[in-house]
């Protein structure tokens, strides 16, 4: 009876003319959607259970339960009542209306997969196919999806951060600017690894279905996109760095939001969530590499100054960096490699020496002597898979730094290093001697 009573109802929704479906499409809206997951057959449950033992996997699975969803008579039926919805010209809006109410309803009301892909995809076809109609109820969907995409299942937060990047078509820029706030503070004022995937899933999908959007908030957008790009944690990165290539030419793109950038930096660097500060930490080294030319005068006149000789390939140019940009970068490049040795440093370390030798408005004053002194106590640490890089940067810039007399404090460093490994090798000959006579002996 209730198979029955579904076709003749779904039946009855797809040959009723728009206007004659008008006044019942906002009840049959919300009770089709609600009904997409109790439709589903019950082996899906099954499956979900064992999927192992049938080779799938959860992620897999609900691929091919949302790709089902396309050909669903039931899906069918809800663009019916969404196209009924369309006034063309009738002045009575009032099942708009109730329709409406009765979406935001449904946020609460669904269960399921299903239901709430379901969901999703009604805010998607009304902004593309119905965005007179629905475009003053945008902001208020944009609040209530924001609430609701951190779903305990990834393929519904997709969904959903999908709907939500569409719907930002239609918002106002107030809505925006605390959707983009939002995402920030998904990645950076959150512990769970999940939720920076979200806020990779929402820039991401920005970028991708309203570029217009994206571009016209580009300053806060890409700067934000640079630092995700240089998380640690590959689903995030990969997130970040497909929006960031998406909306820029060329390392151009990082001068001309560098303050942003810096800011954005300077800002969670000191952050006690360890991905967010690696993430800082790394987007600086980044920060370097994309760095066009230098900063105030070029390497000749400042060799010069210095009295040292200068090759022509050393020389790049007047740069592209004010000095007030260049002390902004030095800052959070120094604060990037305080504290104590970790994974990934080396890009950090490896990126100072770049520095020095393209931005040299920065040798003057107090930062000669913290850059002599940053040099050296990195070089001088023990963390064996660190040191080497961190000696290699103490040679670039001692090198760079031609007017700066560094032999004493090298020339220590190099031979404290020669010292431990002789020590070691000394050790080693010595445990092989024993091994021998004692194999003698015997």
């Amino acid at each position: 009876m209730q198979a029955y009573t579904i076709v003749t109802l779904l039946e009855i929704v797809k040959k009723s003319p728009p206007k004659a479906l008008r006044q019942f499409a906002p009840a049959l809206l919300e009770t089709l959607v609600n009904s997409l997951s109790s439709l589903e057959h019950e082996s899906i449950n099954y499956l979900h259970l064992n999927a192992e033992k049938y080779g799938l996997t959860a992620e897999k699975l609900d691929k091919m339960r949302v790709s089902s969803m396309s050909t669903s008579p039931v899906t069918e039926a809800i663009e019916r009542c969404l196209e009924s919805l369309d006034t063309s010209g009738d002045e009575d809006a009032s099942h708009v209306k109730d329709a409406m109410s009765r979406l935001e309803g449904t946020f609460k009301t669904a269960i399921g997969l299903p239901s709430k892909v379901g969901l999703s995809r009604v805010l998607v076809t009304l902004v593309v196919r119905h965005n007179a109609v629905f475009r003053p109820y945008a902001d208020r969907f944009v609040q209530l999806v924001r609430k609701n995409i951190l779903d305990r299942n990834e393929t519904v937060s997709v969904g959903y951060c999908m709907s939500l990047a569409y719907l930002l078509r239609l918002a106002s820029n107030k809505q925006v600017e605390e959707t983009v706030g939002f995402a920030k503070r998904l990645y950076f004022a959150t512990e769970e690894n999940s939720h920076r995937v979200v806020a990779g899933e929402v820039v991401h999908a920005i970028s991708k279905v309203s570029n217009d959007v994206f571009m016209r908030f580009a300053a806060s957008l890409l700067p934000f996109a640079f630092v995700g790009r240089n998380d640690t944690d590959d689903n995030v990165k990969n997130l970040f760095e497909q929006a960031w290539k998406e909306n820029v030419g060329g390392s151009r793109a990082v001068t001309l939001y560098l303050m942003e950038i810096v800011d954005l930096i300077s800002a969670n660097m000191k952050s006690n969530r360890w991905a967010v500060k690696h993430a800082c930490c790394l987007a600086v080294a980044d920060l370097v590499a994309s760095l066009q030319g230098q900063a105030g005068q070029s390497l000749s006149q400042a060799g010069s100054a210095s009295g040292i000789t200068v090759s022509s390939e050393e020389d790049q140019g007047q740069g592209l960096l004010t000095v007030k940009e260049a002390d902004a970068v030095w800052e959070v490049l120094e604060e990037a490699l305080e504290g104590k040795t970790w994974k990934g440093k080396e890009k950090v370390i490896a990126a100072f020496p770049v520095f020095v030798r393209k931005v040299r408005a920065t040798w003057h004053g107090e930062k000669d002597s913290g850059m002599r002194k940053l040099a050296l106590r990195e070089a001088r640490r023990t963390n064996p898979a660190y040191r080497h890089h961190a000696i290699a940067a103490l040679g670039e810039f001692a090198y760079t730094r031609r007017d700066l007399d560094l032999t004493a404090d090298v020339l220590s460093i190099v031979t404290n290093v020669f010292e431990e490994l002789s020590a070691g090798d000394t050790d080693d000959m010595e445990i092989d001697s024993g091994e021998a006579s004692s194999g003698a002996a015997g």
